[in-house]
C-alpha cells in the first residue's frame, strides 16, 4: 500500500507501527483534536528534578495519545502515540551506601541463588544469550565497569 501525505515526513515503517514527524497543525487536521504542551515534572540527567514538556492531545483517552475516532483514519489505526521526552542518567558506578541492610548488586544476588557455587564449580553460563524486551540500551557505569 502507497500512502502520501503532504507535509509527514515517514521516519520508518515497520511491520507493526509507522514512526512519523509532522507540525502539530497537521496532527490537529487530520486527527480532529488539538495538541496540547504540558509542563510536567521530570527526573532527568544526573536525577535532577525538573519539568520537561509533555505533548499530548487535548482530549487524550491517554497521556500523549491522539485517539483516531472520528477521524479518516479510524478504520485502519487505533491512534497515535506522541513521544515522550527521554532523559538518561550519567550515573554513578557505585550504588549510594545506606545505613540499612539491603542487597549489594549483584554480589548478594549471585550469593542468593547459590550462583556462586557454580562459578566456583566452572560454570559461568558464557555462551547462554539472554534476551530482554526493552524500549532502549544505556551503558550505565556499574555495568560496563564489571564488563
Amino acid at each position: 500500500m502507497s500512502l502520501l501525505v503532504v507535509g509527514v515526513d515517514f521516519c520508518g515503517v515497520r511491520p507493526y507501527t509507522i514512526n512519523i514527524a509532522a507540525p502539530s497543525k497537521t496532527y490537529d487536521k487530520a486527527f480532529k483534536s488539538e495538541i496540547v504542551a504540558l509542563e510536567l515534572p521530570t527526573r532527568k540527567s544526573q536525577g535532577v528534578e525538573e519539568t520537561a514538556t509533555y505533548l499530548s492531545s487535548k482530549d487524550a483517552p491517554r497521556m500523549g495519545m491522539i485517539s483516531a475516532i472520528g477521524s479518516r483514519f479510524e478504520s485502519l489505526i487505533e491512534g497515535v502515540a506522541l513521544e515522550s521526552p527521554r532523559y538518561y542518567f550519567a550515573a554513578n558506578p557505585f550504588p549510594p551506601k545506606k545505613g540499612y541492610w539491603h542487597l549489594q548488586v549483584p554480589h548478594d544476588v549471585s550469593l542468593g541463588c547459590n550462583a556462586d557455587r557454580a562459578h566456583r564449580a566452572g560454570t559461568t553460563g558464557r555462551g547462554i544469550n539472554v534476551v530482554m524486551v526493552d524500549s532502549g540500551h544505556f551503558a550505565h557505569p556499574f555495568f560496563s565497569a564489571r564488563g
